[in-house]
């Protein structure tokens, strides 16, 4: 204790010091700045002696900072060095990792002696203690390198404790084990019905690594087809929503195709919305040379789901929450007769009782998503005769602050209309002044969740766009989850 006394008292002495000679600069700094301006005045620069002032106190700056700033951060830096590998020698760290950090002969042999008892430390640990950990390296990005851990959870694996079951089916990386986990939970009669089906939405849900065809390779076809068609839904949700699941099974499903092809309309809806919150939507991975194939056939197959979907009000809530949360930079580009079609198709869908969004509002989301056209052109003009075309054009155009600023006097649907669309217009929000013009002009909760998401789609982008909103009042909800 003595040695870690000594090196925060020398510590604290490097930081006052590092003070005093600052408060000292600056007390310097407004000497030099007053010496500047009469040396300006008395060789006649009456005109401008603050700036001669302001230059005189910013090259002491320059002298005294490369003078002093780097010694005394060096030489804290070197104190805290000094107290950690104290801390380090008096307080071992208990877990591998930790003690690889070190670098004296006691914690490699700390780390060597683990590694060759891990066997015997797994079979021995609670149940709790081996979820927590495989939990926590499930959270470390090296635990999802390929073959990280595959040797401790078929240790693990012959343990028969429930508990260590729903740890493997939520963490483990090994194909092996996690097929052994699915067909334990499908045919252990001690397990109760609950448990079971716990552990298989654990392996559902799975996201240790990209697994090839996940779930196809974990559970088989003929297990994936009955979990689809007559499994409990807390298990497809699971699966739905899971950004791992394979490409081709979130295509299928929205083109309608195998295995969904026999399903009525109500289950073909309600797998629909389970899928709605799959972060794979908006997920775009594209590599150095290559597009994201998979992505792009997603986002056609969605495109093709429009229209194929049954027109009810039912379909138009469900479809509505989904296409909302995409990001226009990513969707489908049509051609302009498949769009017109779309587009007529839904805004003559059935409307709805009470209190949900109309299809005119869903026509109109629709316009912005796919505005865009395969030529790469915009559907729509912002003095067209149809709405439609206009909300297009809000979501895509040029917008100049003139034909932005009309919007703060007008009310009613056009301007309802124009507060959905100008939250996907990225070419407006990416420039500050009408940035800001917009968070002034627009209101109300529906355009500030669109408006907010949008804002992280586009930071996303483009990392140096601050996502951040900067009128009061969307500053005073800025926190809030929409």
């Amino acid at each position: 204790m003595g040695k870690i006394r000594e090196a925060i008292t020398a510590l604290a002495g490097e930081v006052t010091a590092w003070v005093i000679r600052w408060f000292l600069g600056l007390t310097v700094l407004a000497v030099a700045f007053q010496v500047g301006r009469w040396v300006a005045i008395h060789l006649g620069w009456a005109w401008n002696p603050d700036a001669a002032g302001l230059l005189a106190a910013l090259s002491l700056v320059v002298l005294y900072a490369q003078r002093h700033f780097d010694t005394t951060l060096g030489r804290i830096d070197q104190q805290l060095h000094h107290l950690e590998a104290l801390g380090g020698r008096l307080n071992p760290v208990q877990s591998a990792g930790g003690l690889r950090n070190a670098d004296d002969s006691d914690s490699r042999y700390l780390v060597a002696l683990e590694e060759r008892t891990a066997p015997a430390r797994w079979i021995s640990a609670s149940p709790e203690a081996v979820y927590s950990e495989l939990r926590a390296r499930a959270a470390n990005a090296r635990s999802r390198m390929p073959f990280s851990g595959r040797e401790e959870e078929r240790v693990l694996l012959a343990r028969q404790e429930p508990l260590i079951a729903l740890a493997l089916g939520s963490f483990a990386n090994d194909q092996d084990v996690l097929r052994a986990v699915w067909k334990r939970s499908t045919t252990d009669g001690a397990l109760g019905p609950e448990v079971r089906s716990g552990i298989r939405s654990a392996v559902l849900s799975n996201r240790s690594r990209d697994h090839s065809r996940f779930p196809a390779s974990i559970i088989g076809e003929s297990d994936l087809r009955q979990l689809l068609v007559e499994g409990p839904e807390e298990e497809a949700q699971a699966l739905l929503s899971n950004a791992i699941v394979d490409d081709q099974l979130l295509t299928s499903l929205y083109e309608r195709a195998e295995p969904f092809a026999t399903l009525t309309d109500q289950k073909w809806c309600r797998l629909v919305m389970l899928s709605g919150a799959n972060e794979r939507l908006t997920d775009r991975r594209d590599g150095y040379d290559m597009p994201d194939l998979g992505h792009i056939r997603i986002h056609q197959a969605l495109f093709r789901m429009l229209e194929i979907a049954p027109l009810d009000e039912h379909w138009v809530q469900v479809l509505y929450f989904l296409y909302e949360r995409l990001d226009p930079d990513h969707t489908f580009s049509p051609n302009r007769e498949r769009l017109v079609h779309v587009l007529e198709r839904w805004a003559g869908a059935e409307p709805p009782e009470r209190g949900a969004h109309a299809p005119s509002e869903f026509a109109c989301l629709l316009a912005c998503l796919y505005g865009r056209l395969d030529d790469y052109s915009v559907f729509g003009a912002y003095d067209s005769p149809d709405a439609l075309e206009r909300c297009s054009y809000y979501a895509h155009g040029l917008l100049t602050e003139r034909e932005i600023e009309r919007f703060r006097l007008e009310t009613g649907e056009e301007t309802k209309n124009f507060y959905l669309s100008i939250a996907y217009n990225g070419s407006v929000l990416l420039k500050p002044k009408l940035r800001f013009l917009v968070e002034d002009v627009c209101g109300g909760a529906d355009f500030a969740r669109r408006y907010k998401r949008r804002c992280e789609q586009l930071h996303r982008s483009w990392p140096n766009f601050d996502p951040r909103p900067s009128a009061d009042w969307l500053l005073e909800v800025e926190h809030d989850r929409y």
